[in-house]
């Protein structure tokens, strides 16, 4: 079955879809910024071939997102867990997946409980040192200085040239966040797929991931863009799938 609907949580709508049947299995994904639940038709297409698996799953849009009212000058780490905590209460499952997809890893990476397996695409893990020193355009561009003077003259600045506004939330919780420590602390197998043509975060920032953290398993997807919004995407949630099953 697929429940589509909203919670409200602090005042704001947060739109979600729960797609289930007799399993106890539940992979949450969680959308990146200027994204929807939808992420981009791949992760209904995901959620559909999960439930083939044996899976359900859940989806939702994060504040100021798709179809979630508020503002997205309110997005947090933090309230984003919070949100998700809340949505989990809709859910039956006795074992927990995450899923992240850019912005949504680092949100998937914190959620402090047990889970079982984390799955990772296109981590946007090298903004905090790329906010200084960037190495993509995209990120110089829209998330670099002249983002944080933007932010300081109107109060907030735009992710991409027509996408959702952002102001210094972000860039504090991007400096706070240190995906090392993060993920060192995780005691699950972590399998981050990330393509050799993402322009806005370097498959290179992964693959150090890699190397300094031993439960993480990377596969960079030959001509990937960034969270696969292209002709990759069937081989990567095949390759999603089976490690979930794995």
């Amino acid at each position: 079955m697929i429940k589509h609907d909203f919670i409200n949580y602090k005042g704001n709508n947060y739109s979600y879809i729960y797609t289930y049947g007799n399993n106890d299995k539940l992979v949450v994904m969680i959308h990146g910024l200027g994204m929807d639940k939808t992420g981009y038709g791949n992760f209904d297409i995901l959620a559909s071939r999960l439930f083939d698996a044996g899976f359900d799953s859940l989806r939702f849009d994060l504040i100021g997102h798709g179809e979630s009212s508020g503002s997205s000058l309110d997005l947090t780490l933090e309230g984003t867990l919070e949100v998700l905590e809340e949505l989990l209460k809709v859910c039956d499952f006795k074992k927990l997946y995450l899923f992240g997809a850019s912005y949504g890893c680092a949100v998937a990476t914190l959620y402090p409980k047990t889970c079982e397996k984390i799955v990772l695409w296109s981590p946007a893990f090298g903004y905090k040192k790329e906010i200084n020193n960037p190495k993509t355009w995209f990120v110089s561009e829209f998330l670099g200085e002249k983002a944080i003077e933007k932010i300081k003259k109107n109060g907030y600045a735009n992710f991409g040239i027509t996408g959702p506004k952002f102001n210094m939330n972000l860039i504090n919780d991007i400096n706070r966040y240190d995906p090392v420590s993060v993920l060192r602390e995780k005691r699950c197998d972590i399998k981050i797929f990330h393509g050799d043509s993402d322009k806005v975060e370097s498959y290179e920032t992964s693959l150090r991931l890699e190397e300094m953290v031993p439960n993480v398993l990377v596969e960079i997807i030959k001509g990937g863009s960034h969270c696969f919004n292209d002709g990759t995407s069937g081989e990567v949630i095949e390759k999603t799938i089976n490690f979930l099953e794995s």
